[in-house]
């Protein structure tokens, strides 16, 4: 049994004077007996004297009609609720003990919560005993028999069904009808579900539609659908997502539509509907300037800025001109992604720079060329191999140095995260091996290897809280540090790095008390994201780790940082300003580090 009461201020007629306007009777509620918290819920979000109690009634007719409602409404909540059989048994007004009070009494029966039976399905034309066996396996995904009848999970059922028979190859199925058989004696809800499924069908081609630069060819290399194939909504899903992902279109649609003429199907089944797809697309602009602003009192001001055309030959190439320009480097690069490069999830990247460095640790000059073939082996994994060539002066505490490099980067990547630009959860994992040779001031060769693994997880103990943790090792195989150039060496230190020391102020140091690199490397880093609003977030951190000349971390004379950032959480991604200092400085370094960018330091 359920009580609700809702007392209401109550006031005497007033014969003496009549006005056009009534005070307004108030409302307060309250809940008695031992209910169910969902239904209680779901009452207190439904009934009219809930939801209505701040918009008071100014007579006791309009209080009635109120009451009259929320009793209609009661009656529907419970059944949707699975309560078939329950009952609003009666409504009084009666004194309530506090004087000009009344109060409003609902008392409602909910009895037995019914169960769901299994379902009948009644399919139009269709005799295939292996489609009733997936819609069936379909139908225990949604809601099980002996599970309480609730609504909701009832009328998720059609839908999921239709969704499964276009998979099959039925695109125009559409719900005929759909009841819920109540039996009161034995308490069970029958869903009754009939289904015109309209013909089966095969994909004999494509019509394109909207193009004005992106070539129909390059639209059928993405659909990636054999002639004759039987229809499958998810082929048709995974198209959309390729078309999505070139970022070349602004509106996209994809409808099957019966074809013209009805050739003999080749697949051995005659009787399939031939069917195309119709697909519908306006192109989004193809051309983008970006830039991106930072500041870190170890670095230095930063700008860079890109030009980028989406669609340079028609088939989706991105031709990218990029520039930076920083206090302690300065470039120009120029990348051609060749997107789908021989077939579908492999991209190949030529690429073509020139760069100055000017750090306390070295000054280059370097020229690069490069090849990158990469992969999308899985929705997670990714795997890319190429070749790069460089041609570099390199000074330091040794001296002026010419070298010729040649490098096979080779890279594995996983990414099980929920965004790119701000993830809350799950985790990504970097690792590049890259043999290098080169000639000039000396002849090398070497291997340099690189793991990076960064973990996100949301806390429960508050809203928007997401504790994040970076962890890099690295290591270097075949040369002494003194044979290596400078530009090649590990360095720590700094906003991508370990926060609170200069840029690469971490490690080894010459005779000058310049930053010298190592071969080795081990850097950790434990951040809190607590969002204070939907737009302000705090963020906590500890940094430590150290550079080594050793071929292996020696996980020793760690330097640890830490301090407090701020988030301003944008659209696109988060403003990141962070305020750091060394827990165990050495001589020489600053008490505070501050960084500012665009977007998490990790």
């Amino acid at each position: 049994m359920i009580c609700i009461e809702i007392g209401q201020a109550q006031t005497p007629p007033d014969t003496s004077a009549r006005t056009t306007s009534q005070p307004a009777l108030k409302y307060v509620t309250k809940i008695d007996g031992a209910s169910p918290k969902a239904l209680i819920k779901a009452l207190e979000a439904a009934l009219p004297l809930y939801t209505q109690r701040k918009d008071p009634v100014s007579t006791r007719a309009a209080l009635r009609s109120r009451m009259d409602a929320s009793i209609e409404i009661a009656r529907e909540v419970l059944k949707s609720q699975g309560y078939y059989a329950g009952r609003v048994l009666g409504r009084t007004i009666a004194s309530a003990d506090e004087p000009g009070t009344a109060q409003v009494l609902l008392s409602i029966n909910a009895e037995k919560r019914y169960e769901f039976a299994p379902m009948t399905l009644r399919l139009k034309a269709i005799e295939d005993a292996s489609v009733y066996e997936a819609l069936t396996a379909t139908a225990q995904e949604v809601y099980s028999t002996g599970e309480p009848a609730i609504a909701s999970a009832g009328l998720n059922l059609a839908p999921a069904l239709l969704v499964r028979l276009r998979e099959l190859g039925y695109p125009f199925a559409k719900l005929s009808k759909q009841t819920f058989r109540v039996d009161h004696a034995t308490q069970l809800v029958r869903p009754v579900i009939d289904i015109d499924t309209g013909e089966k069908s095969r994909i004999v081609g494509l019509s394109v539609s909207g193009l004005s630069t992106v070539e129909e060819e390059y639209i059928e290399l993405l659909a990636s659908i054999e002639p004759n194939s039987v229809y499958d909504q998810r082929t048709v899903g995974g198209f959309r997502d390729r078309l999505i992902a070139t970022g070349l279109f602004s509106g996209i649609s994809i409808r099957p539509q019966p074809a013209a003429s009805q050739e003999p199907s080749a697949l051995g089944e005659p009787d399939l509907q031939e069917v195309i797809l119709a697909v519908e697309l306006s192109e989004a602009k193809l051309r983008q300037i970006s830039a991106q602003f930072g500041f870190s009192t170890d670095q230095g001001f930063s700008l860079e800025s890109a030009w980028t055309h989406r669609n340079f030959f028609g088939q989706g190439e991105i031709l990218t001109v990029r520039g930076r320009f920083a206090q302690l480097e300065q470039g120009v690069t120029t990348e051609l992604a060749l997107p789908n490069f021989k077939r579908l999830d492999q991209i190949l990247t030529i690429g073509l720079g020139v760069a100055r460095e000017d750090t306390d640790a070295f000054n280059t000059l370097r020229t690069t060329a490069s090849t990158i073939l990469e992969r999308q082996l899985t929705r997670r994994w990714a795997v890319s191999g190429g070749g790069r060539l460089e041609a570099q002066r390199v000074e330091d505490d040794l001296g002026r140095r010419t070298f010729y490099l040649g490098a096979i980067p080779l890279l594995g990547r996983y990414d099980g995260t929920d965004d790119i630009f701000d993830p809350q959860d799950g985790v990504r994992l970097n690792i590049q091996v890259t043999p290098e040779a080169g000639f000039g001031d000396a002849t090398l060769f070497f291997v340099s290897n690189d793991v990076l693994l960064r973990g996100y997880k949301s806390l429960n103990i508050a809203k928007g809280t997401v504790l994040a943790v970076r962890a890099r090792f690295g290591t270097i195989l075949g040369e002494d540090t003194q044979t290596l150039p400078a530009n090649r060496r590990f360095y720590s230190g700094g906003g991508g790095s370990i926060r609170g020391y200069g840029f690469q102020n971490v490690g080894p140091i010459d005779d000058d008390g310049d930053p010298f690199g190592g071969r080795s490397l081990i850097e950790m880093g434990f951040e809190a994201r607590v969002k204070v609003t939907d737009t302000i977030g705090v963020v906590p951190f500890l940094d430590f780790g150290n550079v080594y000349q050793s071929t292996l971390p020696k996980f020793s004379g760690l330097q640890y940082g830490a301090g407090l950032g701020v988030r301003y959480h944008t659209d696109f991604a988060p403003i990141r300003f962070d305020i750091g200092t060394p827990l165990n400085p050495r001589a020489g370094d600053d008490r505070i580090q501050v960084y500012i960018s665009v977007g998490q330091s990790f």
